[in-house]
């Protein structure tokens, strides 16, 4: 579980009245008096704010000082923006008059495949939802696998989209790429995701038909937003059962120069002894983070942000094998440091641009296994937006990129015998590849707003392979009336291998980039208070990797994923809830697949559905249900993924209680119990080598509670 299960609910609408707070209602309206539910209203920067109600009226509390902006967001009217000043004690009464937006359509908000959180009007998860979903534990990665098209292949968080694996979606933060975005990594993603909620202001993911500007990936793209300069002083202190964390967000120069530090220690020792353990450990996981995100206003029109960050990560855990039971222990060291520049110089242009540095270390021991990875990534990025009108936006971009890996060591030559005995093969990976990208991207309005066209292409050269290559993709959404959108997209991607698979010992220098395309149609209604989506897909792939006997591996694979997405999310005041449901049919003859055939995760159905209540005042709670069909595994030495482990149940909840005990502090206790029912899940099968017994790979705990309390002041 994540530490930080803690500032979730401070952002909850929970409304503690204390005599040291301002009070601000109203009521908001549109031009004819009619009054607007559902529209959001807070203060800019603080998580001050409310929903107003069926008669559009409003209440809420902060204990913000001073001159504070107040935003009114409206799905289809103009963002209403008003400066108020707050004193202890008072109380602000407001009418807003929201106008409607000047493109009469809504087909600007809607794209395919596009899942969102933030505090935008149109988004699918506000950030308390994110950090409150039951079983998320307060991870980006978990609250996004609760989206349609994401396979539940283990217990961890590893993004498998829509029939890709868990390489193929990429990640990026203030335009800076993660190659490595998972705590306690592992080949199916990692535990958890790097990044905490509480670092980001927004997220953006697709899984599918994503554009040009956002690069080469087979199968999805989650881009994150950094917060942004704090407007005023706060500090946030936690303790649960496993964690400890603290934050201080501090402005220096108001509303021109401030900063935020957090730091976040784990150790987990405790949480698998009080709950209980099926596997032995010779290292609890623990690990730290620590973040640095300031930002300097050099004027209304541009900002400078640089953020830092570092994680460590240890464990040790036991893999059962029929033949001999082997620890593997892994330890790594994640940093990124990224400077971003941003500049408006008028409302038809705007520019931003990225330096980035990023470096992941690793040791990996188990049986044979013993690897050490020292992987460099530099990056430099400049984007223009130009838009001489409503109807029109073009974006133009050149990235260049240089990745430096060394992987020093040695693997199984068999990679099925994890065995102390196994022979062992040599890994001297000495990979450098230099590659530059440009892309152009426009986006037309027509149809008085109704319909908007997208049109981009996007160009790489790689040094390590001496390609060249093209990549052309367009997307369509339509205004059908009554919120209603018709959505098309298709693309071209392609995505290099692993620097490992270029190993001359292991893999083969001479590998080229696998490729996919994407076609994407679909059906979107969305309203303040209710998101319907259904969409069908098929990707085609080619140029997979695929093993062969004489060089590792080569470029003649091939595979298709088909299937079908549907998203429900409604909000009834008090309970909120939301469903997702995806169907896929998936086939690849790639990697050891002798022909081709389901991969590992080809999930036929999964089925999430979450549901979370606010009720006395201080009082919220949530239960999720989560259900996977089994995945393909082997049970025979002349057959290949012929079978499927038992189909996955898990049932979350969670439970909060916000006090406030002083001035402006808001103290949250929580307590949150995974796979409440106890069942035991089957993920995977190994088996001795000659198929004649078995042992089933089970999750590291069948229930676990986790408890703690977060102090805000």
């Amino acid at each position: 579980m994540k530490l930080k299960t803690l500032l979730l609910l401070l952002l909850s609408s929970v409304i503690l009245a204390q005599s040291s707070a301002t009070i601000i209602s109203g009521v908001v309206q549109d031009k004819k008096s009619n009054p607007l539910p559902a529209c959001n209203i807070y203060l800019e920067g603080t998580i001050d704010g409310a929903v107003s109600d069926n008669d559009g009226y409003f209440l809420f509390n902060s204990n913000s000082r001073g001159k504070k902006t107040l935003i009114c967001d409206y799905l289809g009217y103009q963002s209403f923006q008003q400066e108020i000043h707050l004193n202890p004690g008072d109380t602000i009464r407001l009418v807003i008059t929201l106008k409607e937006s000047s493109i009469a359509g809504k087909a600007v908000t809607v794209n395919a495949s596009v899942f969102s959180s933030g505090e935008k009007e149109g988004v699918t998860l506000t950030p308390l939802e994110v950090v409150t979903t039951p079983g998320a534990a307060a991870d980006i990665f978990w609250a996004i696998k609760t989206f349609p098209g994401l396979q539940q292949v283990d217990e961890g968080a590893g993004l498998f989209v829509r029939g890709g694996d868990v390489t193929e979606t990429a990640v990026i933060i203030d335009g800076a790429y993660l190659n490595h975005p998972y705590r306690y990594e592992s080949p199916n993603g990692g535990y958890f995701g790097t990044i905490t909620p509480f670092l980001l202001q927004e997220t953006f993911f697709s899984s599918g038909g994503f554009s040009a500007e956002y690069g080469n990936a087979l199968s999805g793209a989650l881009i994150m937003e950094s917060v942004d300069l704090p407007l005023q002083r706060q500090t946030t202190i936690g303790l649960g059962l496993a964690a400890a964390s603290g934050s201080v967000s501090l402005p220096v120069i108001s509303e021109k120069l401030g900063f935020s530090l957090s730091g976040n220690y784990s150790d987990t020792e405790r949480m698998f002894k009080f709950n209980g353990h099926q596997r032995e450990f010779s290292r609890y996981p623990q690990a730290y983070d620590l973040n640095f995100n300031g930002v300097y206003r050099y004027s209304p029109k541009g900002s400078f942000k640089l953020f830092l960050f570092r994680e460590s990560d240890k464990v040790g855990i036991e893999l059962q094998n029929p033949d001999e039971n082997q620890f593997y222990r892994g330890d790594g060291l994640n940093n990124l440091a990224n400077l971003r520049w941003r500049h408006i110089p008028s409302e038809k242009w705007y520019f931003t641009a990225n330096l980035a540095f990023s470096n992941f270390a690793q040791n990996q021991n188990l049986g044979v296994l013993d690897l050490t990875t020292d992987e460099r990534l530099y990056q430099a990025r400049f984007i223009a937006e130009h838009r001489p009108n409503d109807r029109l936006t073009a974006r133009v971009g050149v990235e260049a990129f240089r990745n430096q890996v060394l992987i020093e060591g040695q693997v199984p030559e068999d990679r099925d015998d994890i065995s102390t005995s196994a022979l062992p093969l040599r890994v001297d990976t000495d990979y450098l590849s230099n590659r530059i990208a440009a892309f152009l991207q426009s986006e037309i309005w027509m149809l008085d707003g109704n319909l908007k066209l997208t049109l981009g292409s996007r160009f790489e050269r790689d040094s390590q392979s001496q390609q060249r290559l093209w990549n052309g993709r367009t997307a369509l959404s339509y205004g059908l009336g009554n919120d209603w959108n018709a959505v098309l997209s298709a693309g071209a991607y392609h995505q290099f291998p692993r620097p490992d698979y270029y190993d001359p010992y292991i893999g083969n220098p001479s590998l080229q980039a696998m490729s996919a395309n994407h076609y994407i149609a679909g059906i979107v209604r969305q309203t303040p208070r209710e998101i319907f989506r259904i969409e069908a897909y098929r990707k085609d792939y080619d140029r997979l990797l695929l093993e062969d006997a004489q060089r590792n591996y080569t470029n003649n694979g091939f595979g298709f994923a088909k299937g079908l997405d549907v998203f429900y999310k409604r909000n009834w005041k008090a309970f909120l809830g939301w469903i997702s449901y995806s169907y896929l049919d998936a086939e690849r003859f790639w990697q050891d697949a002798p022909y081709a055939a389901s991969p590992r995760f080809d999930i036929t159905h999964n089925l999430t559905a979450v549901g979370e209540l606010s009720f006395a005042l201080r009082w919220r709670m949530g239960i999720s249900y989560r259900y996977a069909t089994g995945k393909p595994y082997t049970d025979g030495p002349t057959v290949y993924h012929n079978a499927r482990t038992p189909d996955y149940h898990k049932v979350d909840a969670n439970l909060s209680y916000v006090r406030s005990f002083f001035g402006n502090n808001m103290t949250v206790f929580y307590l949150a119990a995974s796979n409440l029912l106890g069942r035991e899940n089957i993920f995977d099968y190994t088996y001795s080598e000659d198929f004649q017994r078995r042992v089933a790979v089970k999750s590291s705990m069948r229930r676990s509670i986790y408890f703690g309390v977060s102090i805000n002041f």
